[in-house]
């Protein structure tokens, strides 16, 4: 698999798992919210809204890759590349969970931004292993 292909199957699964993640979030921190003002994100919405993001994604995944692929040693370019994928998903987390929820309910309903950084770098350590492996080629029997 050509590195553009491969970049794009990458952008797309990671569209997928930041929906599925967004659900998740939504399922454990939003059912804590009691108020009528808060409006629980829909599964679809929340796989329509983390589709919308894909070119980012192939952008960021394919500077990450070009980046990492100048390195000549393997395990350290491994390494470095996965943790790069679990760090920006994990900011990512960061970043939607303050876009989600306001501070007001974070405080009033112990909501835990600890959740969302968590679980989203666990999409994002996925994704990095997914994109190592990928990368290697097939093994000759």
């Amino acid at each position: 698999m050509n590195d553009t292909n491969r970049t794009l199957f990458l952008s797309l699964l990671y569209a997928l798992q930041v929906g599925a993640g967004l659900w998740i979030l939504e399922a454990v921190e939003g059912s804590k919210i009691r108020a009528s003002h808060h409006l629980d994100l829909a599964p679809f919405a929340a796989f329509i809204g983390s589709s919308t993001a894909i070119p980012f994604y192939f952008l960021t995944f394919y500077i990450i890759d070009r980046a990492c692929s100048r390195m000549r040693d393997q395990a350290a370019r491994s390494v470095i590349q996965v943790l790069t994928y679990t760090a920006i998903s994990g900011w990512t987390g960061h970043y939607l969970f303050h876009l989600l929820y306001e501070q007001q309910e974070v405080n009033e309903f112990g909501l835990q931004i600890e959740t969302a950084i968590i679980l989203f770098g666990m999409i994002g350590l996925i994704t990095g292993t997914l994109s190592e492996y990928s990368r290697r080629p097939p093994r000759s029997k």
